[in-house]
């Protein structure tokens, strides 16, 4: 592209009036000089040795604001709207705190319709995907990093608005001016148990795809179980349940999210209600699910083992039992169980509650099925008396007595005794 004049002067500019210009250019007869200004950004934050102080004059002058002001204004102009995705994408990627206020003012969203209007353009394409994945690591981490205070909050009985203000105090350099404003915040030590599952949940439902977001809800899910009749109503009307079992077929392979989803389902099924719906959401084929790709793996099978027996109180749970045929991983630990070969620290226990659900005949069915009749005799005595016999006489005699003598045909050869 030729250089103008006008282009050149742009480019002479400091950082500092470049934005506050370009602040008061937002209408459509400044499209020139929002496209080149947005380049010209690019190429200030993207080399080194002027990064650090553009970047600063970029905070201070609420720079990122402008650019997603410019992003809206021309998102139906490719040329325009690609140069804003870059230097959106430059900042934010070189600057946490900049992705922050991205993700603060909707920039992830606005981007995503960006990606649908230009869906023909490649170049466009490219560059808003490149965006996008920035900012949806970068929230992962964010909604990972609430998750974790929601968990805390709800240990220590804090709001999570008042923990979010103390951690912001806490982190100010100035720490000596901060005792007034931290003793009012610990004051307030009710937590609203409510609003901390709700932005759990949400954190999960967005971010179903993160494996350590779902590693983080689960922690937090698996301590809201724990007083499941303070949070009962919380988790019913927020779908806990259906996000457990998510998590679980989302990520089948990950034994963490797994062993925790198994351990919250357990908890959780403490309450009948919770138990039921869990049920209902399709935990009972999750976890068959989760047995059957687990099957080298001790632990996480015996994590199943205790849910299932937790929701075996519930009696809408048993009938889901029979229809995924649970029955066939109870024989499975009834069988390792009976195996010598397998050492006992490595066997499974099997909960009383999950046990009492078949009789003898309803497993024998599940392994031979119903109405067969190859199924293996019990030894008689006289199978037993032959049996000892055999390893008692290895010879063979062709008398049917156990006191008769030896054939002839062992009397051959040098007199003496047999071989």
């Amino acid at each position: 592209m030729f250089c103008t004049w006008e282009h050149l002067e742009i480019r002479m500019m400091d950082t500092r009036t470049l934005i506050n210009k370009m602040h008061g250019s937002l209408t459509p007869s400044d499209r020139e000089f929002a496209l080149e200004g947005c380049e010209s950004i690019s190429r200030r934050v993207r080399w080194w040795p002027i990064r650090r102080g553009n970047l600063k004059v970029i905070s201070e002058l609420s720079g990122i604001e402008m650019l997603i002001d410019v992003l809206k204004v021309w998102l139906d102009d490719m040329p325009v709207a690609t140069c804003a995705v870059r230097a959106i994408t430059m900042i934010a990627s070189r600057s946490q705190s900049e992705a922050d206020r991205v993700l603060e003012f909707g920039g992830l969203a606005i981007t995503e319709n960006c990606l649908n209007v230009h869906s023909d353009d490649r170049e466009v394409q490219q560059a808003t995907k490149k965006l996008i994945k920035v900012l949806t690591s970068r929230s992962s981490n964010l909604a990972q990093r609430e998750i974790r205070i929601c968990c805390a909050c709800a240990m220590n009985n804090v709001d999570l608005k008042c923990a979010i203000e103390l951690g912001r105090i806490m982190s100010n350099d100035r720490r000596q001016r901060a005792n007034s404003a931290v003793d009012s915040v610990t004051r307030h030590r009710s937590a609203d148990m409510a609003s901390l599952v709700r932005t759990v949940l949400n954190h999960m439902n967005s971010h179903l795809w993160s494996q350590q977001v779902q590693d983080a809800g689960l922690d937090a899910l698996t301590e809201f179980g724990r007083r499941p009749t303070d949070v009962e109503a919380a988790l019913l009307s927020c779908n806990a349940p259906e996000a457990v079992v998510n998590a679980m077929l989302k990520h089948p392979k990950s034994f963490e999210v797994q062993w925790k989803a198994c351990l919250a389902i357990t908890l959780m099924a403490e309450s009948s209600p919770l138990a039921s719906d869990l049920g209902k959401r399709g935990a009972v084929k999750a976890l068959k699910l989760t047995y059957t790709n687990f099957n080298n793996d001790r632990e996480v099978q015996q994590q199943v083992m205790w849910a299932l027996g937790a929701l075996s109180t519930v009696s809408t749970n048993v009938e889901r039992f029979q229809r995924e045929q649970i029955q066939t991983c109870v024989v499975d630990v009834l069988r390792r169980d009976n195996d010598t070969k397998i050492r006992p620290e490595d066997k499974v226990a099997l909960p009383l509650s999950l046990r009492s659900v078949w009789t003898n005949k309803q497993l024998e069915d599940a392994v031979y099925g119903a109405g067969a009749t190859s199924r293996p005799k019990k030894p008689t005595k006289a199978d037993k008396k032959d049996e000892v016999f055999a390893t008692l006489n290895p010879v063979a005699r062709h008398g049917k007595g156990r006191y008769n003598r030896v054939s002839d045909e062992y009397g051959s050869g040098t007199p003496g005794l047999l071989d």
